[in-house]
């Protein structure tokens, strides 16, 4: 599973690189919204899916009777 990760993490990150500041600024039809630039698509993407995982990770972690957020 681990090599999985870094296989795609590494071509993530390939992908990244090779955009650049024209296809960053870009505006883009997206499934809810008026289209806007695919630099904040991104960065909307990224975040909800950290955010995701932080509340997944925090609801086992209470299941197993421990402090899920640390708030």
């Amino acid at each position: 599973f681990n090599e999985y990760r870094l296989a795609v993490e590494a071509s993530m990150l390939r992908l990244l690189d090779s955009l650049s500041a024209a296809d960053l600024d870009r505006e883009a039809e997206w499934f809810r919204g008026p289209p806007a630039p695919i630099a904040s698509r991104l960065q909307t993407v990224f975040i909800h899916h950290a955010m995701g995982h932080c509340g997944e990770i925090s609801a086992i972690k209470g299941m197993q009777g421990l402090k899920g957020l640390p708030m």
